[in-house]
């Protein structure tokens, strides 16, 4: 198992583009997985259509507004901000040695087409609380976090 990798998702095209004049030589390079969602539990049942399959890419565009943020542990929007969705907050395994960035993805996950491989390379897992520096309440421990984008 590799141990580095870089720490944001990339949102790839279905068909790349390469410059032939560039190959890769040697060992040390960057190496790009594709992701995979790991929701496979009795907790998200309504997740398990999804897991082990690639997400789907989407870049939200949202015309007339110059701001987004994603909120984790919210499911509103701030007044005066639109929400364009809300969802589960996904992030890397506490157990991996890489590590990537929280992701806000949609409660209701879309995939690629078939793509249920369990390939394992850029896995993301829906992120819980912890209680100590995380203050408990009124966070609870071991609960999953919920999460909103919104638009302005």
């Amino acid at each position: 198992m590799q141990t580095g990798a870089g720490t944001n998702p990339l949102c790839l095209p279905e068909k790349p583009e390469y410059d032939e004049r560039m190959v890769a030589n040697g060992s040390h390079r960057a190496e790009v997985y594709g992701a995979e969602y790991q929701t496979a539990s009795d907790q998200y049942p309504q997740w398990n259509d999804v897991h082990d399959t690639d997400p789907a890419c989407a870049v939200c565009l949202a015309k007339g507004r110059s701001a987004s943020i994603m909120i984790p542990a919210k499911r509103t929007c701030p007044e005066g901000w639109t929400k364009e969705y809300e969802g589960l907050l996904m992030g890397g395994c506490t157990h991996h040695k890489a590590t990537h960035e929280y992701l806000c993805v949609d409660g209701s996950p879309q995939s690629r087409d078939n793509s249920k491989m369990d390939k394992n390379g850029f896995v993301i897992y829906p992120a819980v609380g912890k209680c100590g520096s995380l203050k408990c309440p009124p966070y609870v421990d071991n609960h999953e976090l919920s999460c909103v984008v919104c638009t302005r």
